[in-house]
């Protein structure tokens, strides 16, 4: 279970070294074997590989007449990258999936419970801006409530 967030900087070999609180579970779970893919609104999803192989079949199974399902395999699945975290915890991100996020130096790698997302620092900040407009919507208030938060 992944949760919090980290500031961390990719180098210049593209690489994130992978904070401890992130890195103890992946070590346990998977032997640090994971994949990284393109995931919503320019950001990289890192997931676990046990657990991507459970998406990946779920993905594989939506119906590929829907244009909608194309995307999502594509994206996913085609852009699908699997590596190991070296000796000193760190992560090499492929250059397609670095240019896609636009990781250039600083980035926030987020906890998503079985993921971890990860963003370059200035996409994040406009994220946080967008929030205060979904903040607004009665949807928002909705889930909120029902969530019984």
């Amino acid at each position: 279970m992944f949760r919090g967030s980290c500031l961390l900087t990719v180098d210049d070999k593209g690489r994130i070294a992978v904070p401890g609180r992130f890195r103890e579970p992946l070590l346990e779970q998977c032997d640090g074997h994971v994949v990284a893919t393109m995931f919503h609104d320019r950001s990289l999803a890192i997931y676990p590989l046990p657990v991507w192989e459970e998406l990946e079949q779920r993905l594989q199974a939506l119906p590929s007449g829907n244009a909608a399902n194309r995307v999502l395999q594509e994206m996913l699945i085609g852009h699908a990258d699997e590596r190991q975290l070296d000796g000193q915890g760190r992560l090499l991100l492929a250059p397609s999936l670095r240019r896609y996020a636009g990781l250039e130096r600083d980035a926030e790698l987020i906890g998503q419970s079985k993921k971890l997302v990860l963003w370059a620092a200035q996409a994040n900040e406009q994220r946080y801006e967008n929030w205060a407009q979904v903040l607004g919507d009665p949807d928002f208030a909705h889930t909120v409530t029902n969530l019984d938060l």
